[in-house]
């Protein structure tokens, strides 16, 4: 079973003028990700969002003003994107999400062979998620075009990265991760060590 993941989508990163505002690159996938969602839902596949937590004191968050602080509107997921009945959040603390945060015993629960990856930042938090969850044993995919980062360099930096594991790590397009999620496409086997 596939799970949807929506990586850190919230206020304070993505609004104008917002304390880690994108300046409009994290906002061009918006519309790729609600097509996503949308096919995930009419094909019931459970959708996951990750809400990256500032907790003052812990020494990885004072490299920037506060920001996605509990209990105000920074924290909160975009508008756009706002998670719908039976959509699950999940609370991070690190650039690795699996880190620290009730991910994993949430995928367990849910059944998910397949985490699809979307959202920000391609070369940070998606590209350690991605890494973490196939050395957990779980099949990925990167959502190229809905996922993003601080400009197109950073965010195929964190591409090319993952291009040597690709046999557990995909990387798909939009269209391409729709027709997988629609049965339309399949995985294709793994090659083996001694294979060619």
């Amino acid at each position: 079973m596939h799970a949807v993941l929506v990586s850190d989508m919230q206020n304070d990163i993505l609004a104008k003028g917002a304390v880690l505002e994108h300046h409009g690159v994290a906002e061009a996938i918006v519309p790729g990700i609600q097509e996503l969602l949308q096919v995930a839902r009419k094909e019931r596949v459970p959708i996951i969002y990750t809400q990256l937590t500032d907790v003052r004191g812990d020494p990885l968050f004072e490299w920037a003003p506060p920001h996605c602080v509990p209990g105000t509107r920074g924290i909160e997921i975009i508008a756009e994107l706002k998670p719908e009945e039976g959509d699950y959040v999940v609370s991070v603390y690190r650039m690795n999400q699996f880190l620290f945060s009730n991910l994993e015993y949430l995928l367990r629960m849910l059944n998910a062979s397949t985490l699809i990856i979307s959202g920000i930042n391609t070369d940070t938090g998606c590209l350690l998620t991605a890494m973490d969850a196939f050395q957990r044993g779980f099949d990925v995919i990167i959502v190229t075009d809905c996922c993003a980062s601080w400009n197109e360099e950073k965010h195929q930096t964190g591409l090319d990265y993952l291009k040597p594991f690709k046999d557990f790590i995909e990387q798909l397009t939009l269209e391409q991760t729709i027709a997988r999620l629609e049965g339309r496409t399949k995985r294709p086997p793994r090659k083996r060590r001694h294979e060619s």
